[in-house]
């Protein structure tokens, strides 16, 4: 009974000093890319800047469900925007026309996106 106790106790200590370094290693990327450092908003909403073809940065909400990049349409004025279509918007409980327009670029931290 004594040896299991210690056996026991063995593999305990192996298995916290495996997992210890993981835990206190510094998160990064597997692909080395610059983290972008998210700021919440009201407990819920992610957040990070971005510049819109080299202007800003801005606030944008980050939606991982989202196929497209809305900003408000008075930004969008700002900057000079053209649009060149619209397109149609659909959330949970509503539907909208939306301009539509290609970017320079969309930049979030080192990270750029061209058109």
């Amino acid at each position: 009974m004594k040896s299991t106790r210690h056996i026991q106790l063995l593999a305990a200590v192996s298995l916290v000093l495996t997992i210890l370094p993981a835990i206190e290693a510094e998160p990064r990327c597997p692909g080395n890319t610059a983290s972008v450092t998210p700021r919440l908003v009201q407990h819920a909403l992610i957040v990070i800047p971005v510049k819109i073809s080299q202007a800003g940065p801005f606030d944008f909400i980050v939606d991982t469900g989202s196929q497209v990049t809305v900003i408000d349409p008075s930004l969008a004025s700002e900057l000079h925007l053209k649009p060149q279509g619209t397109v149609g918007l659909v959330s949970a409980a509503s539907y909208a026309q939306a301009s539509v327009t290609v970017l320079d670029s969309l930049e979030a931290n080192s990270r750029v996106v061209e058109k």
